[in-house]
This record gives C-alpha cells, sequence and structure tokens, in this order.
C-alpha cells in the first residue's frame, strides 16, 4: 500500500499531473481493490488535516457498466452530478481533460479515476481506453488514471498506441501464502475468540494450496461457523452428545465447509468427465488467466489446446471433435456458450470460479501435467 500511497501523492503534489498512470495487477482475491480504497481512506484523513491539497476521487468497476462506453456517463455524472448521454458525456470530458475548460470550484482540482476489471473496457478498436489512458497525457488534465486487473500481461496484449500510455508504473499483487491467510482471517476475529487456532491454520493451508483467495479463505471459515452453529443448537437439545471443547469451531467445522465448497456436484462431474474435457478445461482456465479476459472464442481454445496436446505427448483431437466435448460441457453447465450457431468464433466462459476447476484436476491421476496449467 506504500507504493500506492507514494504514487497518488507524488501524482497529487505534481502541477499538470502529466501521464499519470498506474496498473494493478494480480490474481482475484489478492486484495487489490481493498488497498487502493484503503490509500483513499489515509489520504482522505491527510486531505481534511491539511496536509495534501484537495482531490476528486471517482470509483467505477467494469463488471458494472451495461457497455464500454457507459463508462463516460458514470464518469461524467460522478464529476458533474448531471446524467447525459455516454456521447454527450464524452464531449464534455474532452473538453474538461483535453481542451482544459473547467467550471465550477472542485473542477480545478485532481481527479484520481480507479477503474476495477480494466480489462472489461477493451472494445474492437480499443477507443475507450484509448481516451481514458489518453487524458492523463494532456496539458493541465490533472488526471490520474489506476487500472486494475487480474493479467499481468494486459498492456502488452493492447494496440501499441494504447499500452505506450499505460506507463512502466506497474504494480503486482501474488496470491497468498497460508500465513497471511492466517493474519488475515485472524484480524477479522479480532476480539471474537470463537475458532481453534489449528482450525484457522487448516483453512489457510487448504485455500493456499488451491488459489490464495483471501475471499475464498473467509467464506469457507464462515460456512464453518454455521456449521458449528448448528452443532450447537443441536448439543443443546441432546446433550448426551456433548464431547469436550464444542464450544469453539474446530477442524471438523472447517473439514465439513471445505468438503462442501470443493465437493459441490460441480466438481464431482469435472472429476469425472471425459479425459478430453479435462484437457479442455484446463486450456480454459490457461486461456482465460493468461489474456486476463472473462471470456475467450472456441478457435483461441482449439489453439490453446493443440499446443498443450503437442507439449505434453498428446493427441489432438481436431476441431470438430474438440467442439463437440465444448458442446456436452455447455449442456452440464460447466461452461456458458454463446448463443446460436457453433463455430469457431463463438464466444465461451466458465460459470464456475478458476480455482474450482484447479481444485477437481490438479490431482489428476490420467493427466499429472495438467497441473502446471492450472492457477
Amino acid at each position: 500500500m506504500e507504493e500506492i500511497a507514494t504514487f497518488i501523492k507524488g501524482a497529487i503534489s505534481d502541477e499538470q499531473c502529466l501521464g499519470r498512470c498506474l496498473y494493478i495487477h494480480g490474481v482475484p482475491g489478492t486484495g487489490k481493490t481493498m488497498s487502493v480504497l484503503s490509500v483513499m481512506r489515509s489520504l482522505k484523513s491527510e486531505v481534511d488535516a491539511g496536509n495534501i491539497k484537495p482531490y476528486t476521487f471517482v470509483e467505477i468497476n467494469g463488471l458494472k457498466l451495461a457497455s464500454p462506453e457507459n463508462i463516460y456517463r458514470v464518469i461524467y455524472e460522478a464529476l458533474n452530478g448531471h446524467r447525459v448521454s455516454w456521447k454527450k458525456a464524452l464531449h464534455m470530458l474532452n473538453e474538461r481533460f483535453v481542451e482544459g475548460k473547467k467550471t465550477g470550484e472542485e473542477a480545478d482540482r485532481p481527479c484520481i479515476l480507479l477503474i476495477d476489471e480494466l480489462d472489461l473496457l477493451v472494445t474492437r478498436n480499443q477507443s475507450v481506453l484509448y481516451n481514458i489512458l489518453d487524458w492523463p497525457t494532456k496539458p493541465h488534465s490533472k488526471l490520474i488514471v489506476i487500472g486494475i486487473a487480474n493479467t499481468m500481461d494486459l498492456p502488452e496484449k493492447l494496440l501499441p498506441r494504447i499500452s505506450s500510455r499505460m506507463g512502466i508504473q506497474r504494480l503486482c499483487f501474488g496470491p497468498y501464502n497460508y500465513q497471511q491467510l492466517q493474519e488475515i482471517i485472524s484480524s477479522r476475529l479480532k476480539g471474537i475468540d470463537v475458532f481453534e487456532k489449528q482450525a484457522v491454520e487448516f483453512a489457510s493451508r487448504k485455500v493456499a494450496a488451491i488459489s490464495g483467495d483471501a475471499r475464498r479463505a473467509l467464506e469457507i471459515c464462515r460456512r464453518a461457523a454455521e456449521i458449528a452453529d448448528y452443532r450447537m443448537k443441536k448439543l443443546i437439545s441432546n446433550p448426551d452428545f456433548g464431547t469436550a471443547g464444542e464450544g469453539l469451531v474446530g477442524m471438523v467445522d472447517v473439514e465439513a465447509a471445505i468438503q462442501e465448497m470443493f465437493q459441490a456436484p460441480h466438481i464431482q462431474m469435472m472429476k469425472s468427465c471425459s479425459r478430453l474435457s479435462k484437457i479442455f478445461l484446463t486450456a480454459m482456465v490457461h486461456e482465460l488467466y493468461k489474456t486476463g479476459m472473462g471470456e475467450t472464442t472456441f478457435e483461441k481454445l482449439a489453439m490453446t489446446v493443440s499446443r498443450l496436446c503437442g507439449g505434453n505427448a498428446e493427441v489432438f483431437p481436431g476441431y470438430d471433435t474438440l467442439l463437440q466435448v465444448g458442446c456436452k460441457l455447455g449442456e452440464c453447465r460447466i461452461i456458458l456458450c454463446e448463443a446460436g450457431a457453433k463455430h469457431r468464433l463463438q464466444k465461451l466462459q466458465l460459470n464456475f470460479p478458476s480455482d474450482d476447476v484447479a481444485f477437481a484436476l490438479r490431482d489428476c491421476k490420467d493427466l499429472p501435467w495438467l497441473s502446471k496449467y492450472l492457477i
């Protein structure tokens, strides 16, 4: 968080805020957005104390936009309080950030724009990202852009005119190890003595081995507490079944929560699916992680399957067979397929978190090499 705070303070103190962009990337559940928002809360206190000059903060999540172009409307409404069409908003924002036309007392303040799920703004001609990342390079725009996404090499996958504007300032959030997860859970439980220490460590180690996702670890602990609560109510109604130490959430409760979460029907289905289906799903996880996108096309996925098969002494089954596999996984709702004709440009996406796929397939005895491509 210190690096984020240093970046923002440096940008605010810069009279022009020229070309200030920060790209933050890392696997899901590693605290990227939370860290930025924590820094912003801290900076607000410094503004109130008069230590740094006032600024305007706008937070946008790409998942909440009906289309990438709607970001113009959301930014304009946050800055001016008026709702207009996205085309009108783009025109007004260009006047503000490009031409320097500003009105109102707060218009001359630096503007910090936080865009979560930045990769969702990618369009065919990438004009939305170009405009947003080009604005900070204009004299007197006083715009600071902080973009957050899951993929490390998103800038390299964009057109050169856009990636050059993202600058070289990047910050990577790696997956949490079990000690960090244990610390996060313990901080949430501070002052609440309801978990056995071994239970918290057990949950942390399990999640760290799969994904390092703090949200998943907290969800397991929440469910374990519910299971323990249910067990205690049964104990009160039937004390003959009581044993020592049942007042706390124990390892048995955490184990039950993990079994619920990772032994769900869709995971069992992935474990028991065909050899080619497992390769298909592994390739999909690998492709989505590599691109940072929420979806891919059948053509791109087929190329990934071909590379994985070629590198691991597997026979590539061909496009027709692979398409049939995708259709079967779609019928089972393991993946979601774009409606319409089955063709090479058909869009595909996972219907479940990628770490569910990783958990189901990483210990596959028939295909041990799958674990190399599962995050």
